[in-house]
């Protein structure tokens, strides 16, 4: 993400982000890889939502009064995986979801499970 100004609504939408990666310049710089950089810049973005969403007087109403749930999940897009970043209640069908015991590889005629013990299993289809 360059530093330069893009121009109208983009930069304030940018600003956030431009924040976080001035926050995280020294840690940026250990990292090589442009991807592992941008995967801590948007890690760090719902770190600070989820923070943000939990300090809203509105937000600590709901959870007090209806059991709201504010969690930080992260989609890898690639793998169309989800993955709890650890914000938010421990225990919860979401966080479930999105740590799974086992991986599930779907092919055309079979699928394979592969355990997280390191079994695995196929099913034909």
């Amino acid at each position: 993400m360059a530093l330069k100004r893009v121009g109208g609504t983009l930069d304030t939408w940018l600003a956030p982000l431009r924040a976080i990666r001035q926050q995280l310049s020294n840690e940026l710089l250990c990292l090589q890889d442009d991807g592992a950089q941008e995967m801590l810049i948007a890690e760090k973005n719902i770190e600070y939502g989820v923070t943000a969403l939990l300090a809203n007087v509105t937000i600590q109403e709901h959870i007090a009064s209806r059991n709201l749930q504010v969690h930080g999940y992260m989609l890898d897009a690639p793998s169309g995986r989800i993955r709890d970043l650890g914000l938010g209640p421990k225990s919860s069908t979401l966080t479930a979801i999105a740590s799974p015991t086992h991986e599930i590889i779907r092919g055309n005629y079979a699928q394979l499970i592969f355990e997280e013990d390191g079994t695995a299993t196929m099913t034909a289809k």
